[in-house]
C-alpha cells in the first residue's frame, strides 16, 4: 500500500536532485529515503529515478508519478485547510433541518444572532416533518435538526436526542364559539368542533392524547396541515384550535382569538429536540449554533412568523 510520506518523499527527492538533501529537508536518513522510494519502485514495477553517478533523473513513469502525486498533496492541503477554517469559525455552509413550527417560532431570531457572531458561515435550511428530518440526518444531508418531537414514534438508535427545552400547548377559539370565558367544562369542550393537524404534522396527536389522558371526546372538525391554517380557521369561527403558546398568544392578538383552557384538564406540553447523528456528531458550528437556540429558548425569545 501507498502512503502519503512515501508519495511525500518521492517529490521530495524530485525538487532536492539527491537522496541525501531530501533526507536532511524530510529529518530522515538517507536510508531510509532509498526505502521508500524503493518500496514505491516495487509497487509500480518500475523505475522511477535513472541514477548516473551523483545525479538523478526522473523516468517517464517517474514524471507521471510526480505529477500525480503532487496533486493528491495539493488537494490534501486544501481539505486540511478547509477544515481548519470551519473548526476556526472562518468559513463553510452549516446544514440545518427545522419543523415548520421551529422554523416560524426560533428560528428568525437564532439565525440573526448567528450571523452577527459568524457572518463566514452560510446555513442551509431544509424544512419537512419528522420522517423526513430523520431520513435527512442518517443521509448525511442535514448536521443538525430542530424540531417538536412527536409522540409514540420509536427513538432511532442512529440519532443523538438533545432536549432544548419545553413548550405548552393551549385552546383558542372565537368569541363567537367560546365566548369571553377563560375556563369551559369538559361538557362544552366535547360540543365544540376541534381543528386537527394531518399526520404529516409533528403535533397531530397531541389532541388525542389530551383526549385520553383527561376522558374528553372531542368532537373531530376540519383537518389542516399548518399552526397558521389552524389558527385562521379558528379566528373565523369554525372551531377551536390546540397550538403551542407562543404561537397562540401572539396570533390571539392579531386576530381577535380568545385563550381558554378546560376545567380539570391537565396542561399538554411538548418537547422542542436537538438531533444529530450519533457517528458523525456535530461541527463547531453546529455547537455554536445549538447553543444560540438553547439560550434563545429558555430566554423566552420565540419569534412567530406566518410559516408556521
Amino acid at each position: 500500500m501507498i502512503t502519503l510520506f512515501q508519495l511525500n518523499t518521492f517529490c521530495c527527492v524530485v525538487e532536492e536532485g539527491s537522496f541525501r538533501s531530501a533526507a536532511e529537508r524530510l529529518f530522515v536518513s538517507q536510508p531510509s529515503v532509498s526505502q521508500h522510494i524503493a518500496s514505491l519502485e516495487s509497487h509500480f514495477g518500475v523505475r522511477l529515478f535513472n541514477r548516473q553517478k551523483r545525479r538523478i533523473r526522473l523516468t517517464p513513469e517517474g514524471r507521471l508519478l510526480y505529477t500525480t502525486a503532487k496533486e493528491i498533496l495539493g488537494n490534501l492541503e486544501d481539505v486540511e485547510e478547509r477544515i481548519t477554517n470551519l473548526q476556526a469559525m472562518e468559513t463553510g455552509t452549516l446544514k440545518l433541518g427545522c419543523s415548520p413550527f421551529t422554523s416560524a417560532s426560533l428560528l428568525p431570531g437564532v439565525l440573526g444572532a448567528f450571523d452577527g457572531s459568524f457572518p463566514s458561515i452560510r446555513v442551509s435550511l431544509i424544512s419537512g416533518d419528522w420522517d423526513f428530518l430523520l431520513d435527512i440526518l442518517k443521509d448525511n444531508k442535514a448536521e443538525l435538526v430542530i424540531s417538536e418531537r412527536r409522540l409514540n414514534v420509536t427513538i432511532d438508535p442512529e440519532i443523538t436526542f438533545h432536549s432544548i427545552g419545553e413548550e405548552q400547548l393551549c385552546f383558542v377559539a372565537s368569541p363567537r364559539v367560546v365566548g369571553e370565558r377563560g375556563v369551559i367544562s369538559p361538557e362544552e369542550a366535547a360540543s365544540i368542533p376541534f381543528i386537527t393537524f394531518s399526520a404529516d404534522n409533528n403535533l397531530y396527536s397531541y389532541l388525542d392524547d389530551l383526549a385520553i389522558q383527561n376522558q374528553i371526546p372531542f368532537k373531530s372538525g376540519l383537518v389542516v396541515n399548518s399552526l397558521l391554517a389552524a389558527g385562521n380557521l379558528a379566528a373565523e369561527g369554525l372551531g377551536a384550535a390546540f397550538l403551542p403558546e407562543s404561537f397562540a398568544l401572539s396570533f390571539s392578538r392579531e386576530r381577535h382569538l380568545r385563550v381558554f383552557r378546560i376545567a380539570g384538564a391537565r396542561p399538554a406540553t411538548f418537547e422542542i429536540l436537538a438531533m444529530f447523528h450519533r457517528t458523525h456528531g456535530l461541527t463547531y458550528a453546529g455547537w455554536e449554533l445549538l447553543k444560540i437556540f438553547e439560550s434563545r429558548f429558555l430566554a423566552g425569545e420565540q419569534v412567530v412568523t406566518g410559516r408556521g
